[in-house]
């Protein structure tokens, strides 16, 4: 992980009470109350290396939720990666950039 890191937390766009759960979040982790505002959002933090086991951790407390982090290192491009987290369990996954095959008929 690099020195430096943007983090957004989402849940279902439908769940009622998202707010109160990024808030609960943020009140049970000291880096995830800096890195994260009140909506789940962050501009850039210095650290906060036990993201994905904190968000594991409190998943246990709403078993039904699937939480997704993301997160994007302060060099971009291919440093980012998001956290999924539900019910104690979780899992990270890196971004993959790709390029289409070469294709001579775009070519003018």
């Amino acid at each position: 992980m690099s020195a430096g890191n943007y983090f957004n937390l989402h849940l279902p766009i439908d769940y009622p009470d998202t707010e109160k759960i990024i808030a609960d979040f943020r009140k049970s982790y000291k880096d995830a109350e800096v890195a994260l505002n009140e909506k789940g959002s962050s501009l850039f933090v210095p650290h906060w290396y036990d993201h994905e086991e904190d968000l594991k951790e409190f998943s246990k407390k709403y078993p039904d939720i699937l939480f997704v982090l993301w997160c994007e290192s302060e060099n971009g491009g291919d440093d980012a990666w998001k956290v999924y987290a539900k019910n104690g369990k979780s899992y990270s996954d890196y971004v993959v950039i790709s390029y289409p095959e070469f294709d001579e008929t775009k070519m003018i």
